[in-house]
C-alpha cells in the first residue's frame, strides 16, 4: 500500500472512545475529497476497512466529503457510503457547499439535509455536538 494512503486511512480511522453515562465507539472520517486525485479510491478503501470492524456503533463523516461539491462528486460519495454496513452521518464542509456549483442544494438532496440527531444508548447527539467532539 502507498505510504500516503496508509497515512490517510490511519487518520480517517481515528476511533474515539467517549465515556458518558454509557460508552460507545464511533469512527471519525474527514476530508475524503471525492473528486480529488485519490478521493474515490481512498473512500472505497476506508468503507471496506470500516466494514470489518464489529465494535463501532456509527461513523461520522465531518466535512469535505467532496473536492468541489459538484453534483457528480456528491452522488458518487453517497453511492460509496451506501455500501457502509454501519449507521453513518455526514456533516458538510466548505468543499461540499461553499464552493459548489449548486449552492449546497445537491448536498441537501443527496444526503437528506445538513443536520441530524441520533439517540445512542439514551444520549441525544446532533451534528453540532459531534462536530465539536471531532474538531
Amino acid at each position: 500500500m502507498k505510504p500516503k494512503l496508509i497515512a490517510l486511512i490511519s487518520a480517517l480511522l481515528c476511533i474515539i472512545n467517549i465515556s458518558f453515562a454509557q460508552s460507545f465507539k464511533f469512527a471519525h472520517v474527514t476530508d475524503t475529497h471525492v473528486g480529488g486525485a485519490t478521493g474515490e479510491e481512498d473512500l472505497r478503501l476506508t468503507v471496506k476497512d470500516l466494514n470489518t470492524l464489529k465494535d463501532i456503533d456509527f461513523v461520522i463523516l465531518s466535512g469535505d466529503i467532496t473536492e468541489f461539491g459538484a453534483d457528480q462528486e456528491l452522488k458518487l460519495a453517497k453511492r460509496i457510503l451506501d455500501s457502509l454496513q454501519l449507521p453513518w452521518y455526514v456533516i458538510p464542509g466548505n468543499h461540499d457547499g461553499n464552493w459548489s456549483e449548486n449552492g449546497a442544494n445537491t448536498f441537501r438532496t443527496v444526503f437528506g439535509g445538513e443536520t441530524f440527531s441520533l439517540n445512542i444508548r439514551g444520549m441525544n447527539l446532533s451534528e453540532q455536538t459531534l462536530g465539536r467532539i471531532c474538531a
